[in-house]
């Protein structure tokens, strides 16, 4: 029972992952589709950069205007 639960808030906790991490990546003037670099093991350290340590852009950018501006 606890593995079908399990299962369940995985599901449920996926696509909010995915729109966090691409709205992050926009942030950035970087595409969406860069999170499937998680996928290999060698993409893992620069998308951990964008995601933790990189800034996002200030001002416009390709996706969208800058809220705190």
């Amino acid at each position: 029972m606890a593995g079908v639960l399990a299962n369940v808030v995985n599901l449920a906790l996926i696509f909010p992952t995915f729109s966090v991490i691409v709205r992050r990546l926009h942030d950035q003037n970087k595409s969406g589709w860069h999170w499937l670099w998680s996928l290999t093991v060698a993409g893992n350290i620069p998308l951990i950069y964008w995601l933790c340590f990189k800034a996002g852009d200030t001002g416009s950018n390709n996706y969208d205007v800058d809220p705190i501006y």
